[in-house]
């Protein structure tokens, strides 16, 4: 399962990784299922930028162009339904959005099952 973000010019969204006193960092919260096991953690495929922060007066991890976050799946069977909420905050040089949360809802194809990863 993929998520991409296309980040508008000027702006950045924050890594799953962020250190207490910062920014809100993405988060993916998985609907538990009967018919799909996660497989590790969602991943970052970007390469991020770690910078200091003025507005928050500490390094911080963020993509400022486009971020892929991948998360494996485990699944039983056609049909099975994925659902979520993505958490994420943007902010430029001079201000932040607050956290917008996005729900998700994926529905999987295939017939066997498998380790789903999709690109």
């Amino acid at each position: 399962m993929t998520f991409t973000a296309i980040v508008n010019d000027g702006w950045h969204i924050y890594s799953q990784y962020i250190d207490s006193g910062g920014p809100i960092p993405t988060s993916f919260t998985f609907i538990p299922g009967t018919d799909y096991d996660l497989v590790g953690k969602v991943i970052e495929l970007n390469d991020p930028v770690h910078a200091f922060d003025k507005a928050f007066e500490m390094y911080i991890t963020f993509f400022s162009t486009k971020v892929v976050f991948v998360q494996k799946i485990k699944y039983i069977k056609q049909g099975t339904v994925i659902k979520g909420i993505l958490k994420f905050m943007a902010c430029n040089g001079d201000q932040c959005i607050p956290p917008e949360e996005v729900e998700f809802n994926f529905k999987v194809k295939y017939k066997t099952k498998t380790v789903l990863e999709i690109y």
